[in-house]
């Protein structure tokens, strides 16, 4: 079939160089993937289409680059062994490179008229020539590229030559546009005019609605888009640093309250122990005293038992063991002491008729019954008719 689709790439003509033999030549990017104009069939109307990354990509696709006819603008015929000196200008290398979007290329250009052409800037753009297996119709009209929407998809894209053509049409921030070539339709009649521009209409989504805008319009509002979602990003990630240090900073304070209220409460029981010098004498007298007055009813006792334990000791010299004091309160263990302490006074032993425990634990013993608490009140009740007596 004949060549019907062909791209265009500006070149940088200061990037061509001379070689010894007076050509000029240069690595340069001869096409890429994207969506671009081409011209219809019926030869009028512009249509969208999209050359895939995978499709330009392609090893067979790239390869099919390699050694191909320069020509000094596009040929009304594929370039063939028949007609190839009738249309060459100059030839492609052997290394041709996709890089993801961009397909590289020498390229070396040998015809003195085109060098000419070149350094007076009547070119100013490279356009492949190349033919396609297959046109696949894009259906749904959601599908776009990057943006762009588009008619038609390319598949199978196998290159024929490459053409210096008229000046092309580079974007305020882009240094080389690729795009089809259009020169049949727009070619200049004086030097220095170019074809009109391009008016594509790109989708661009703002609060989850849809809009169509100019190319420049639509980058500018992407690249806001971007710098705020930058911003943003970047703020959350403060916050985050932030929100992580405040709760490591209330962890530790929590520790250290808690610490606090351990010293506090640690601090208050020993103040609660510590005692002052008169309070201490006034202990180590009593002791003295209970040690002594123990002693003296021969109870055998030392300095460092309880008192508790010479008390009971005490109560033993004169119920032995017919009392039990086990599980006792010091309340309890007191009141027994105390009257333990009257009836040595008054002379009485264990077992003596005089002691106020002798009756109560015989008759709690002729009953077979034995109530320490009972006993206890006897002896109180006893001890208090000897107190009125005396009175």
């Amino acid at each position: 079939m004949g060549i019907f689709y062909r791209d265009r790439n500006l070149f940088e003509p200061q990037r061509l160089h001379r070689t010894p033999e007076g050509y000029l030549t240069a690595y340069i990017r001869c096409t890429c993937a994207g969506v671009f104009r081409y011209v219809g069939k019926d030869g009028k109307t512009l249509e969208r289409v999209l050359r895939p990354e995978n499709e330009v990509g392609d090893p067979a696709s790239v390869n099919s680059a390699n050694s191909k006819p320069v020509t000094l603008q596009h040929p009304n015929e594929s370039v063939t062994v028949d007609n190839v000196k009738k249309y060459e200008v100059g030839f492609t290398g052997t290394d041709a490179f996709f890089d993801g979007i961009d397909l590289w290329i020498t390229i070396t250009v040998t015809d003195p008229k085109a060098i000419e052409a070149i350094e007076k800037k009547e070119v100013q753009a490279v356009s492949m020539g190349y033919d396609v297996e297959v046109i696949e119709e894009n259906k749904d009209p959601l599908n776009n590229w990057r943006g762009t929407e588009y008619g038609w998809v390319q598949h199978g894209i196998r290159y024929n030559h490459l053409a210096l053509v008229y000046a092309g049409r580079a974007g305020e921030s882009v240094e080389i546009t690729v795009g089809d070539c259009i020169d049949d339709l727009t070619k200049p009649k004086t030097a220095g005019h170019e074809p009109a521009k391009d008016n594509a209409m790109k989708k661009i989504i703002i609060d989850g609605a849809v809009y169509e805008a100019d190319e420049a319009v639509a980058a500018k509002i992407t690249g806001l888009e971007k710098q705020l979602g930058d911003s943003a990003a970047a703020h959350k990630a403060e916050l985050d640093t932030v929100t992580a240090e405040r709760d490591s900073a209330k962890v530790e304070l929590e520790k250290m309250t808690a610490a606090r209220d351990t010293a506090q409460a640690e601090l208050k029981t020993l103040k609660e122990k510590q005692l002052d010098g008169a309070e201490i004498a006034k202990r180590v007298a009593d002791k003295i005293a209970l040690v002594e007055k123990a002693k003296g009813y021969g109870c055998e006792v030392k300095a460092e038992d309880a008192d508790i334990d010479i008390k009971k000791a005490v109560i033993s010299k004169v119920v032995g063991d017919k009392l039990s004091l086990e599980g006792k309160s010091e309340e309890y263990v007191a009141a027994a002491f105390d009257s333990a302490c009257a009836t040595l006074d008054s002379g009485a032993g264990e077992g003596d008729e005089r002691s106020p425990f002798t009756p109560d634990y015989a008759g709690i013993k002729e009953t077979g019954e034995y109530n320490t608490d009972s006993a206890y009140q006897a002896m109180k009740d006893k001890l208090a008719g000897k107190a009125a007596k005396e009175a």
